[in-house]
């Protein structure tokens, strides 16, 4: 079943692993943001950590450590690109988790450099803080930029998932909505546990629902030379979704409330 086709129009890709690979996908991407970026940077400093759903606090502070978190980000987005660039051998399933974990941490990183620039808001609007407006305006167009490139990017390298006008939309449209909700409910479920307050679940929403807009945009991107009607389908994968459920409930207990993290 696994090599199966979408040519049978009563068959389509399993819609419960889409979403939980699109959860994975997505903690893994903000583990990397938060404790692997910000947490490590935070050591090295000298510093304590506190892990949150969608944050991190340190007892120090440095232009350094607030630039770690997304240019990890950005390096873990190219180099996954990189990778599904260049070798395919991979199956459905591992394709679509690594394509979902570049695309996140893409979108991560230049969804929050345009609107840092613009609100103040997250990593790179502390970063941006001293810059005056007309600065800060170019910046969050340049952002802009980067988002859109992004999206490209992703699309690119992952057109077997996506729709084309007049064929496979709704291939691309259950492959970018279900880990685009799956991604947002576990952020939100996350940092309802955290004792920053009910407003941090906004913050949650920003960094999830907000972020991964492009994964909605691009679903109709895909092209005639991907052949998405003679790919394999993206079967029921029973240890995706066992493996989904752990990380995500052991980041929703676990890391919610409040993770302290010693070197």
């Amino acid at each position: 079943m696994e090599r199966e086709s979408v040519q049978n129009p009563a068959v389509h890709d399993d819609t419960l692993s889409a979403a939980a690979i699109g959860s994975l996908a997505f903690v893994t991407t903000t583990l990397a943001h938060e404790a692997l970026g910000h947490g490590s940077s935070c050591w090295a400093l000298g510093g304590q950590t506190l892990l949150h759903p969608v944050s991190m606090q340190c007892t120090v502070t440095s232009p350094l450590l607030l630039a770690a978190g997304p240019l990890t980000n950005v390096a873990a987005g190219v180099v996954l690109w990189i990778v599904l660039t260049r070798f395919h051998q991979f199956s459905v399933h591992v394709r679509y988790f690594l394509w979902l974990t570049m695309a996140f941490n893409l979108f991560n990183a230049a969804g929050y450099f345009c609107l840092g620039a613009i609100t103040g808001f997250g990593d790179w609007g502390v970063l941006l803080s001293d810059m005056k407006l007309w600065g800060r305006v170019e910046l969050a167009l340049f952002g802009a930029l980067l988002y859109y490139g992004s999206m490209h990017a992703v699309a690119s390298s992952g057109a077997l998932f996506l729709g084309r006008a007049g064929s496979g939309l709704a291939r691309g449209r259950r492959l970018t909505l279900a880990p685009y909700l799956a991604s947002g409910v576990v952020a939100c479920a996350a940092a309802l546990r955290s004792p920053l307050g009910q407003s941090y679940v906004w913050v949650a929403v920003a960094a999830s629902f907000g972020a991964g807009l492009g994964l909605l945009a691009i679903h109709d991107w895909g092209t005639s030379s991907a052949q998405p009607e003679s790919e394999p389908l993206l079967t029921r994968g029973f240890g995706w979704i066992a493996a989904s459920a752990i990380v995500d409930l052991l980041f929703v207990i676990v890391v919610g409330p409040g993770l302290k993290l010693t070197p």
